[in-house]
């Protein structure tokens, strides 16, 4: 370990004279000639996390737990951490809790430590930078509105933490300013400069919620509006000709751009720069820039960055706001060409966080065509920069980018080609609501584009494969939006077979045939109308009676269009002949020559009780689906069932055999008046139906509902073996007992049926109040 250690040492030492602070750190606090320091610093410059914390615990072994030097070395460790998961994917609460913890164990367990408001200040320095890294993910998902709510939420989490902490700092100053010992002045100007460092971080939080929005957008010169009015205020808390003052004098200038008020930023720097003269950083040249930039003045602008980067700007001195003003200057030149080659370079000269400012600072100008100028940035450029993500691994960072690429794109077909590819990533990075999300929005909004309709369709199987709650509906809310925007082709054939087969999934059969018939008049062909007619005929069967009106009021409206297409007017003819009620048969539209006669004679059989020749010829295929209309047809008119009974009748005659045992024979028979044969029918329906219990209470309900004499007794019967085959006091039970009353009192023996009912009261004196009532209406 020591070994590595030296080794270490060697290689940082080596770094120092190279790297630059890329932290960020302001320019306050005691000018030191401190190696360690510039050894630490070099360390997290050249991404070396770990050596760096090893560095910080070889420093900090055996320090008194409550000496500056351990609070210095646990802030450095912390300082590390929070390097090294900026450069990461996530920067979660639990993330941000780890990097803290260096700080924190020292102040849980010595609250009393010295520098106990440095140590507290770097907690909130590492919420700073997890809202940095929230902020840099949202710019690369501009169109993730739960991003962008959470980014914002860090800020003012990290903000409010920050400004509670530097007031109770200015308390700490105000209580020891009548001590004139020589420690408590050094405690005091400790404190001066941590409290305006502090106020440089306030103001750059402030800032920072701009890069939440599009460049120019009303909501960002409002954010920039709210940090210059932050800065003013910070600014006055400052002594003049501090080196606080000046850097939130750099920040204020910076809002005043971003609030796109370029010619007052001139003025301001340009005054700023008159009263101090050693306002000559890269950060004020880089701020000069990009004002020279807005207003246009670009060879203002070459001659300054030639300045700085001569003919080989790799090897210019690092900076990386100068690393992105350059950038800006090459987006504004539209050199695209070079665009992307410098990207890759900031990522080599200031690192992978670096290179993801520079990502999203580019794509902020991807995100002015939502405000309605077209886009600086070709986004050809950020897929490009995508795929080389890809192809080292970050599946991530390259889905975030073709994200982005797509939702900037102004050619359509390119758009879905590359929502396609963000979709492929997200979803190789488990992240498939990710991917249904992306290709669900571009194809949406770009629905012109090749293959549109097939990659919004894509979106919906991502969707269904997630384990969600209420997947269901969002599907099938996806599915309808599909074929609301693409209505016709393959791929509306395929959205809407996947609804209905939903739809039934969902004990929802009308809603199924609805979405059945859904065709555009292109694609209504011979396999389209068998479905549709499935699908109804489908729907007729499961229904129960008390949908029937739903279900025709639907079946008409699902029609309506349908009916105007030549194609369709057989199906919807024979449809309407097998399902519709009779109400609804009076406006059909005429046979064609084409339709078989037995249609038109059901039609008309059906409306005015005439028969013809052609009911004979219906085919064995369609008589149970005519038969259970024609019996709906004969419950709704008593004075028809007699005709409806005979013609079916007559069917089973010509098969020269008797249909089977169904309550739908016994109910016919009892229409014919063959109150005989509808009882031994029942007799024989009880004797071979599985389920004897059902089977009863179906033959007592349409024996008892005859007006037949012989069937309301042998409806008693029945009703009094349903009750003897049932527990006692169960709900078939009283059902069965008080049908039987209620036709004993109905056939004339009122006197019985007042015995019955007046002995259940007398040995169930438990009954229930509504049941009891029941019975003592029947017993009076």
């Amino acid at each position: 370990m020591r070994s590595r250690f030296l080794c270490v040492m060697l290689l940082a030492s080596s770094l120092i004279s190279e790297a630059p602070n890329l932290l960020g750190q302001p320019p306050v606090g005691r000018r030191t000639i401190d190696l360690d320091q510039d050894l630490f610093q070099a360390l997290v410059n050249a991404n070396r996390f770990a050596d760096a914390i090893e560095l910080c615990q070889a420093r900090s072994r055996g320090a008194d737990p409550r000496s500056d030097l351990a609070a210095k070395w646990a802030v450095r460790t912390s300082q590390a951490l929070s390097a090294k998961q900026l450069v990461n994917e996530t920067f979660t609460d639990a993330e941000t809790q780890a990097v803290q913890e260096p700080v924190s164990q020292l102040l849980i367990a010595y609250p009393d430590q010295a520098r106990s408001f440095f140590l507290e200040a770097q907690q909130r320095r590492v919420q700073r930078d997890a809202a940095r890294h929230a902020v840099l993910r949202a710019a690369i998902s501009p169109s993730d509105n739960d991003q962008n709510e959470a980014a914002a939420g860090r800020l003012v989490r990290a903000a409010n933490e920050m400004e509670a902490l530097s007031e109770r700092i200015a308390d700490e100053r105000s209580r020891l300013s009548g001590s004139r010992d020589l420690d408590s002045q050094q405690q005091i100007a400790d404190l001066t400069r941590l409290e305006q460092s502090l106020q440089i971080d306030l103001v750059s939080l402030s800032l920072l919620q701009t890069e939440l929005f599009s460049r120019g957008s009303q909501d960002g010169v409002a954010a920039a509006v709210s940090a210059e009015q932050a800065a003013v205020a910070a600014q006055a808390k400052l002594p003049n000709g501090s080196a606080a003052r000046s850097e939130i004098e750099r920040l204020r200038i910076e809002s005043i751009l971003r609030a796109d008020q370029a010619k007052r930023a001139d003025g301001e720097w340009k005054q700023a720069i008159a009263k101090e003269t050693g306002l000559r950083s890269p950060q004020w040249l880089a701020l000069r820039i990009r004002i020279d930039l807005a207003l246009d003045q670009i060879p203002q602008a070459e001659s300054r960055l030639a300045s700085f980067y001569g003919t080989t700007p790799r090897s210019a001195p690092l900076s990386v706001e100068m690393d992105l003003a350059r950038l800006e200057y090459l987006i504004q030149s539209t050199q695209n060409g070079v665009v992307g080659s410098w990207l890759d370079e900031i990522g080599k000269r200031g690192g992978p966080y670096a290179r993801r400012r520079a990502e999203a600072w580019s794509l902020n100008y991807l995100k002015q065509s939502s405000i309605g100028s077209r886009p600086k940035v070709d986004p050809s450029i950020i897929a490009a920069q995508a795929k080389d993500w890809l192809r080292r691994g970050e599946l991530t960072r390259a889905a975030e980018l073709l994200s982005a690429a797509a939702a900037a794109e102004t050619d359509m077909s390119r758009a879905i080609s590359r929502a396609i590819e963000a979709a492929a990533a997200w979803k190789k990075a488990g992240a498939s609501s990710k991917a249904a999300e992306i290709l669900s929005d571009i194809a949406l909004s770009k629905p012109r584009g090749r293959g549109a309709a097939a990659a919004h369709l894509q979106a919906i199987v991502l969707a269904a494969a997630s384990n969600e709650s209420g997947v269901a509906e969002k599907v099938e809310a996806m599915l309808r939006r599909n074929l609301d925007q693409w209505p016709q082709g393959k791929a509306a054939d395929g959205a809407r077979r996947w609804l209905v087969k939903l739809l039934e999934s969902r004990s929802r059969p009308i809603d199924a045939a609805v979405a059945a018939t859904r065709v555009a008049d292109v694609d209504l062909d011979s396999k389209q109308l068998g479905r549709i007619l499935a699908q109804w005929r489908s729907a007729f069967r499961s229904i129960d009676p008390s949908q029937a009106t739903d279900f025709n009021t639907q079946l008409e409206e699902a029609f309506a269009s349908l009916r105007k297409n030549p194609a369709g007017v057989g199906t919807h003819r024979l449809i309407f002949a097998l399902v519709a009620d009779r109400s609804w048969l009076l406006g059909l539209p005429s046979a064609n020559a084409a339709e078989p006669p037995w249609i038109d004679a059901l039609i008309e059989f059906r409306k005015t009780g005439n028969e013809d020749q052609g009911l004979s010829t219906i085919p064995e295929a369609e008589r149970e689906d005519v038969i259970s209309r024609l019996m709906l047809d004969g419950r709704g008119e008593p004075s028809r069932r007699r005709a409806i009974a005979s013609l079916i009748e007559t069917w089973f005659e010509s098969r020269d055999r008797e249909p089977p045992p169904s309550l739908g024979y016994v109910e016919r028979l009892l229409w014919l008046n063959q109150t005989s044969e509808a009882i031994g029918m029942a007799n024989s329906l009880v004797k071979s139906s599985p389920d004897s219990a059902k089977a009863i209470q179906g033959v007592a309900e349409l024996l008892g509902s005859s007006r037949d004499a012989e069937a309301r007794k042998e409806a008693i019967g029945w009703w009094d073996q349903l009750a003897a085959g049932s527990t006692s006091g169960s709900d078939v039970w009283h059902r069965a007992k008080l049908a039987a009353i209620r036709l004993l009192a109905a056939t004339g023996q009122n006197d019985q049926a007042r015995q019955r009912a007046k002995y259940i009261l007398l040995t169930k004196p438990d009954l229930p109040l509504d049941l009891r009532r029941r019975y003592r209406a029947a017993a009076n």
